[in-house]
């Protein structure tokens, strides 16, 4: 790193070897030979490969990615679809896309919100379970409330989780997990 690519990109960060492993491993790479053994037995072909694919920002040209995006975060985060904002064309947050392509806008777009979405209900157990007085185990989260489980005491996401956060900008979490409110 960095590393400049054919077309004239250059990454200055990433961990491009360990997602390949990962990838391989999930992917049972190994056990291949296997697989297609016993595909040849059925009279089937079989073949791998692995392709790398970048996440670059992605911008609706009437596609309606706005609306679809809005639809899925308010979905997963059980929060009102109204209360969502999407923010498009900032290159401050993406300086560079790459076009929108068939489905390729709305499929990664969506891959990637979902990932936050799941950070989003991650940190917020830490927070929850703070609040709550429980343990981050017994803290579940579903339809924008999380609670700690066989109970009724909740904090919801949006009208009491979000504004404390807001109001206590000193919340953090640190690489352990812990949760520092000064």
């Amino acid at each position: 790193m960095p590393y400049r690519t054919p077309l004239l990109h250059t990454y200055d960060v990433g961990e491009f070897g360990k997602v390949l492993e990962r990838t391989l491993r999930l992917a049972d790479w190994d056990g291949f030979a296997a697989r297609k053994a016993e595909s040849e037995q059925k009279g089937r072909l079989r073949g791998h490969a692995v392709a790398s694919f970048i996440v670059a920002g992605t911008f609706s040209h009437g596609q309606g990615h706005e609306t679809v995006f809005a639809q899925l975060v308010s979905e997963w985060l059980g929060v009102p679809f109204e209360s969502i904002r999407l923010v498009q064309g900032d290159t401050d947050a993406v300086s560079f896309g790459r076009g929108t392509f068939a489905s390729r806008s709305a499929m990664l777009g969506s891959a990637c919100l979902r990932l936050a979405c799941d950070e989003i209900v991650a940190k917020g157990k830490k927070l929850a379970a703070h609040i709550l007085e429980a343990a981050e185990v017994d803290i579940e989260f579903s339809e924008g409330r999380y609670c700690v489980a066989g109970t009724d005491r909740i904090v919801e996401i949006v009208e009491e989780l979000a504004a404390i956060s807001n109001e206590r900008m000193e919340i953090r979490f640190d690489q352990s997990g812990t949760v520092t409110i000064a």
